[in-house]
């Protein structure tokens, strides 16, 4: 498809309103930037003639008229479809990013009325906030005493100890919202500077922020709200939220960090674990600056990036693995390491491979429809740490760099 007629059909779409106006500039403006950088392309990556060129002349008289296939599809990552998507994803991710992730001192209270109340909790107690409609923020304390803050409506004031139901021992405090309270509740938890055994928080319509906390195991489930962490140190933390996004920011959990998400973008930056795991649907998945052994990114309707990861501790290696439907996976890996890769793009996909990978072997299926690349970095010789990459996708494009 030539760029006039891309063009033709997002103003098309604009026209029968069904995108807006920015988007149809902002999806113009990508194909802009990818028809200049076809122009790069040859000296950058290795494209479907590419392919070709590798492998045995004999594997190719396997798959008469397939290279009449290859090239209709060879650009197909930079035709209208596949703009679209990933241009569709980059603009939630990046409204998404460009928000602050610091998470305030003071919550907004403005049109609310507040109860404070405090506590003695020993090392090693368990935390437990249940509620509905209610936007849950927990955080280190200078003070050795627990501090809690509900707020409600000024209407309801009087009958806080009615909404609130609280079960305190100096090993155990757990707050329940009644659900028959249908108004908004803001739950502010200040905790000493101590570890904790268990921390869980369970919440609907509302978001949940922790920060600088420990304690040995963090587990967090909402329901249409964000779920933000950061700088907290345990042993596993969970955050599982549906319509709403993950966040995590410099965390330490020695045994497994673990998000799922749904109609949400989910990311990591700076967090240390022996496992990390994130999974979402309709929405994209981001591995930034992060220490694993082992690394696992799943959408469905959304991009995957993995970038410049590490290995756990003093380990020599650690395991990539990103698979989505219908979006592009991007690794960019560190020129430092050396890699070994196996990725499968799909019968409609495309893979493009920095000229930086030596390629040691190459093979399609008995369709000639999803292209398997295995090979070997020629940095591995500088290298004794080397990073692992199996990488799928239904309907997009694979990337692989040295960066």
């Amino acid at each position: 498809m030539n760029k006039s007629k891309e063009i033709e059909m997002i103003l098309k779409l604009l026209e029968e309103k069904k995108i807006s106006s920015e988007e149809a500039k902002m999806l113009i403006d990508a194909l802009s930037e990818n028809k200049n950088e076809s122009n790069q392309e040859e000296d950058d990556y290795y494209d479907a003639k590419d392919f070709q060129d590798s492998m045995q002349e004999d594997s190719f008289e396997k798959f008469d008229g397939f290279a009449d296939f290859r090239n209709k599809y060879a650009n197909f990552g930079r035709d209208l479809k596949d703009a679209i998507f990933d241009r569709f994803a980059d603009i939630k991710s990046d409204v998404f990013d460009s928000l602050s992730f610091d998470i305030p001192n003071n919550i907004d209270l403005s049109g609310y009325e507040s109860k404070n109340m405090e506590f003695e909790l020993n090392a090693n107690a368990s935390v437990k906030i249940e509620g509905t409609n209610s936007t849950v923020n927990i955080r280190r304390s200078s003070s050795d005493i627990t501090l809690l803050t509900v707020s409600v409506k000024p209407k309801d004031y009087e009958r806080i100890n009615e909404i609130i139901e609280i079960q305190y021992t100096s090993d155990n405090f757990e707050l329940f919202i009644d659900d028959i309270y249908k108004e908004k509740v803001i739950i502010s938890l200040q905790l000493p500077d101590r570890v904790f055994s268990n921390i869980r928080v369970e919440t609907t319509n509302g978001p949940i922020s922790l920060m600088d906390v420990r304690s040995e195991q963090i587990i967090l489930e909402g329901t249409n709200g964000s779920v933000s962490v950061k700088r907290c140190i345990g042993k596993v933390l969970k955050a599982e939220t549906s319509n709403g996004s993950v966040r995590l920011e410099q965390n330490n959990f020695d045994d497994s960090i673990i998000v799922e998400s749904s109609n949400g973008s989910v990311q990591t930056n700076m967090d240390y674990s022996k496992l990390i795991d994130m999974e979402t649907t309709n929405g994209s998945v981001k591995l930034n600056n992060s220490s694993a052994r082992s690394f696992k990114a799943e959408t469905t309707n959304g991009t995957i990036l993995f970038d410049r990861l590490f290995p756990y501790q003093s380990e020599r290696k650690f395991l990539m693995t990103g698979e989505t439907t219908n979006g592009s996976v991007t690794v960019n890996i560190n020129r430092d390491f050396g890699a070994v890769f196996e990725c499968s793009a799909g019968r409609h996909g495309n893979i493009r491979l920095g000229r930086n990978f030596n390629m040691q072997s190459m093979q399609r299926n008995s369709l000639g429809r999803i292209s398997y690349a295995k090979g070997e970095s020629r940095y591995a010789y500088k290298s004794d740490i080397v990073a692992a990459v199996e990488s799928n996708t239904s309907n997009g494009t694979i990337t692989m760099e040295f960066v």
